[in-house]
């Protein structure tokens, strides 16, 4: 459902979507709800069209706001897992990093601002 979701908002934009959660992370996150891993998402990891990714270091104070499974170790964990598999399979991105959220949003905004003006 997640895969079709992200597949209309692609159809329907305007040439800029962004996806909070897709294959890669669910695939990360499987062992941790799941009980184990889930082959099908990472096979659609491989074939997810994402012009680009924009990673989010973990380097702003967690927060605990009821829904988190990840403490402060296990976020630098996850953090690093998604950086390997973004390598694995040859996905373009970007880290984001500073513990200002105006600064993350203005390194987010520039990246953006980029690849829209490259297209």
């Amino acid at each position: 459902m997640q895969d079709e979701l992200i597949r209309t908002a692609q159809r329907l934009s305007n040439g800029l979507c962004f996806a909070d959660t897709e294959a890669i992370t669910t695939a990360l996150f499987a062992p941790a709800y799941l009980g184990q891993e889930h082959p099908l998402s990472w096979e659609r990891a491989h074939t997810q069209d994402f012009t680009h990714y924009l990673l989010l270091d973990p380097d702003v104070p967690w927060v605990d706001d009821g829904t988190r499974i990840l403490d402060t170790d296990a976020r630098m964990a996850f953090h690093n897992a998604l950086l390997s598999s973004l390598e694995r399979l040859n996905k373009p991105y970007t880290v984001i990093s500073g513990d200002s959220f105006a600064a993350r949003e203005a390194q987010a905004i520039s990246c953006v601002s980029e690849l829209t003006t490259e297209r």
